[in-house]
């Protein structure tokens, strides 16, 4: 029997096309079909439903029931708020009238091969995709948690347009091939202000990307950041952003910065002086300071800078002068992890976990 688009929540204005309210259908009957969320289903109905009484409670008192079991559920991939809506329309009529049960919870989502799906196919014909986009437009004009997004084979731009691009995301982990990175430009700069984290990796054919012999850069309007970070607090940008530099130097809140992953050449003396001397709340900095005339020529009265809460720092210097030089300036009294080094450079998955693995 095919689920009522109403009964979840989901209203199409005057002017949505039949051909959009039927591949909407065909995904949530799709996804009613998966064993998982049958299961979940199963046990909210068990669970919360059986006794009469337990159906006859106040909506006040189902709330905060439906809240516990949202903060309950560990793995993203069973959409509780989704299975709660299933249950009974007195449910459903309650959990969709609750937006931040559907903003707050995680996305993650693997795009594995191109025969899940493959790029001639339009972005509807995806069911699971459709139904995220489903989820995120239940949370109003609310920031969203988390969306995570790693692409193992191309495929990636639907998911950036339909998933990255419409929402305010407080978490935002992109991990698009290269020849995919131009559709980071569907993403509004103001959705971008309420950014905690932003991890953009490149993945696939491009493997390239992370032999500094061999650099591949992205045009500097790819990711079209707005004028101010403010809420900033974990960076970590592939080695494509290099032509970004300018604009990162002034949008990202370098005071505020906890966790740093750059892999792109930066000047030494931005590094010094720019990042480094800013970034007093940096627990993990990993970066690729490059020579430049300003930087050999510091003086040795040059004051340095104590980092106290850094617990991991590296450093690929392009010479031995200037590792002198950083072992110097840059001290890291509480530090766990300390390579300042000409080969402390090495690769995406060295100083955290790879760029493209969704948590």
């Amino acid at each position: 029997m095919a689920t009522d688009l109403r009964d979840i929540g989901v209203c199409f204005t005057n002017d949505s096309s039949l051909e959009e309210e039927t591949s909407d259908r065909e995904a949530l009957i799709a996804e009613e079909r998966n064993p998982e969320l049958k299961k979940d289903i199963a046990r909210c109905e068990t669970a919360l439903a059986p006794p009469r009484h337990i159906m006859e409670l106040p909506e006040d008192v189902l709330r905060i029931i439906f809240d516990l079991m949202c903060q309950m559920t560990a793995d993203p991939r069973q959409y509780p708020a989704l299975a709660l809506s299933y249950v009974c329309s007195a449910w459903r009529h309650t959990i969709l009238d609750m937006p931040h049960i559907w903003a707050q919870f995680p996305l993650r989502m693997i795009l594995r091969t191109r025969h899940e799906c493959p790029t001639n196919v339009p972005y509807r014909s995806y069911p699971r995709l459709r139904l995220l986009h489903l989820c995120l437009t239940r949370g109003g004009s609310l920031p969203r948690t988390e969306l995570s997004l790693c692409n193992y084979d191309g495929c990636h731009s639907d998911a950036v347009k339909h998933l990255a691009a419409p929402f305010t995301f407080l978490k935002l982990r992109l991990g698009p091939g290269f020849d995919e990175m131009h559709t980071l430009r569907e993403i509004p700069p103001e959705h971008m202000l309420r950014l905690q984290t932003l991890h953009i990796g490149c993945y696939g054919r491009s493997r390239e990307l992370f032999y500094p012999f061999r650099p591949k850069t992205i045009p500097a309007n790819t990711l079209r950041l707005p004028p101010q970070l403010p809420c900033l607090v974990d960076l970590t940008l592939c080695n494509c952003f290099a032509t970004h530099l300018e604009k990162l130097i002034a949008a990202v809140p370098w005071h505020n910065l906890k966790e740093l992953f750059l892999q792109f050449d930066i000047p030494s003396t931005t590094c010094l002086n720019v990042i480094l001397r800013q970034g007093m709340s940096l627990v993990s900095c990993a970066l690729k300071p490059t020579s430049d005339a300003t930087f050999s020529s510091l003086p040795d009265t040059e004051p340095s800078i104590v980092l106290p809460r850094m617990d991991s720092l590296v450093l690929h210097c392009s010479n031995h002068a200037d590792v002198a030089t950083f072992e110097r300036l840059v001290l890291t009294p509480a530090g766990s992890t300390r390579h300042i080094e000409t080969y402390a450079y090495y690769g995406d998955d060295a100083y955290r976990a790879s760029l493209h693995t969704v948590p």
